[in-house]
């Protein structure tokens, strides 16, 4: 372990994400951290928990960092990045799985490039310590057939995958760019919603469409939020989907909205064409 490395271990907060020039709001990622142990990183805190390997060469300039990731979607591939730690802040700018390693600290759209500002958490448990001690991480398939009620009316009309037209959280519109790149699919009572790729919800569902709005109820099965819970009001109009809800510990919202302070997320959704 280099100086440099030994300087990163420990869990670091998300302060800032930029996706291909697209800024995340900061209610996407206030779970999220990376941790760093010995070799071995993981990050967790948007939909699931990856780990894998770390090597840094403090003698290039900029500083360079390799993520191998062992499991996920990513399992096998390397993202090669850059790196500036300035005291208790950490900034990293990593191309995305398999991608060509930045040069600068700076994304752009098509760049494949994520930029992350990270600061040093204190007494943050990470992904990696809440699976090893036995929390769930994933919802198995008797899960979820336990869970899905037959499938009919509404529940029938919300499996498959759909696309994001736009999205808004705690007052900040999504950028659109970034919205596009956004899937939900939807497999019994489990949902997954991905941004280029990467899981930022992985969750079980409830729905109830007696209510006025439908009322939809989430269960986080991964990361270090599994178990959590949401309260969420959603709304089929033939194609399309409208989903909101609120973060954890929040009242149910009673319409589609996302004003700053609230809390709450709000999607709307198109069925992708095959």
């Amino acid at each position: 372990m280099s100086t440099l490395g030994d300087r990163l271990q420990g869990a670091w907060g998300f302060q800032a994400l930029e996706v291909e020039g697209n800024a995340m709001p900061s209610a996407m990622i206030a779970a999220a951290q990376i941790v760093m142990d010995g070799d071995r990183f993981t990050t967790s805190g948007m939909g699931g928990v990856y780990s894998g390997t770390f090597t840094v060469d403090e003698l290039a300039d900029p500083q360079e960092i390799d993520l191998r990731f062992a499991d996920g979607e990513h399992a096998g591939r390397v993202s090669p990045g850059i790196l500036k730690l300035d005291d208790a802040c950490l900034t990293i700018c990593l191309a995305l799985a398999g991608g060509t390693r930045p040069v600068s600290f700076s994304t752009a759209p098509g760049s494949g490039h994520a930029l992350e500002v990270l600061r040093r958490s204190a007494g943050v448990r990470s992904g990696a310590a809440a699976l090893a001690a036995g929390e769930p991480d994933s919802a198995t398939a008797s899960d979820v057939g336990a869970e899905t009620p037959e499938m009919s009316g509404d529940l029938a009309a919300l499996q498959g995958e759909w696309t994001m037209l736009r999205g808004r959280m705690d007052g900040q519109d999504l950028d659109r760019r970034f919205a596009a790149t956004g899937s939900r699919v939807v497999e019994g009572s489990r949902v997954t919603v991905t941004f280029g790729g990467t899981t930022f919800l992985s969750a079980r569902f409830t729905i109830d469409p007696s209510t006025e709005p439908k009322s939809m109820d989430f269960a986080i099965v991964a990361g270090p939020q599994a178990g959590a819970t949401m309260a969420g009001i959603y709304r089929i109009d033939g194609e399309i989907l409208h989903v909101c809800y609120g973060s954890q510990g929040n009242t149910r919202p009673t319409e589609f909205a996302a004003e700053p302070g609230d809390g709450q997320t709000y999607g709307v959704w198109r069925r992708a064409t095959a």
